[in-house]
């Protein structure tokens, strides 16, 4: 029997090559319904639908699903990513994008994001345009140059523009593959 996670991976891919879904295990099932692929949890009903008609394939994600965290994970390895669009029914619209050659999608809330710049702050504060982690702006990306918590509510600056975001507002951001390794680096330097 597929796992949820095992079963949410072959939804996305299914979906993604335009091919009609039929899975389930004890907890999900996805089936085709019109042109759509469904992911339907059985306690919440529709979680996630992959619209077939459109190329590349839309895909809804419901906000609120207790599943949404392993479903945005899994979409972002295949480079799909929250538009910032919402629904009537609280359904977040996610496109693929292209990544640059190097980096890793992450789509995650602020609070994530300010935890990774916490840890890397140092070292970036050595360069001048820091591209380790970049974020989503005006449909680019760009090098985070100061990151901030004030009044509740994190700032980010980067060349371009000034975001203000609360804590759980999603943000989508890359790190570079070797940003991994240097984070490890630095939580042992600063244990020494």
């Amino acid at each position: 029997m597929l796992s949820d996670l095992d079963l949410m991976r072959e939804f996305v891919v299914q979906s993604i090559e335009k091919k009609e879904v039929l899975l389930a295990n004890s907890y999900l099932k996805a089936q085709m319904v019109y042109k759509s692929n469904q992911l339907i949890s059985k306690q919440e009903g529709v979680i996630a639908t992959a619209k077939l008609d459109h190329t590349p394939s839309d895909f809804l994600i419901y906000g609120t699903s207790s599943y949404w965290e392993i479903i945005n994970e899994t979409l972002a390895e295949y480079s799909y990513i929250y538009t910032g669009e919402i629904d009537n029914n609280g359904f977040y619209q996610y496109q693929q994008c292209s990544i640059p050659q190097g980096y890793t999608l992450q789509c995650t809330t602020s609070v994530n994001l300010w935890q990774a710049w916490w840890k890397y702050r140092k070292y970036a504060s050595q360069l001048k345009v820091p591209l380790d982690i970049l974020i989503r702006s005006r449909n680019s990306w760009y090098g985070i140059k100061e990151l901030m918590i004030s009044d509740g509510l994190i700032y980010i600056k980067t060349l371009v523009s000034e975001i203000a975001l609360d804590a759980n507002d999603l943000v989508i951001w890359l790190n570079k593959n070797e940003f991994d390794w240097t984070l490890k680096h630095l939580s042992v330097e600063q244990g020494k």
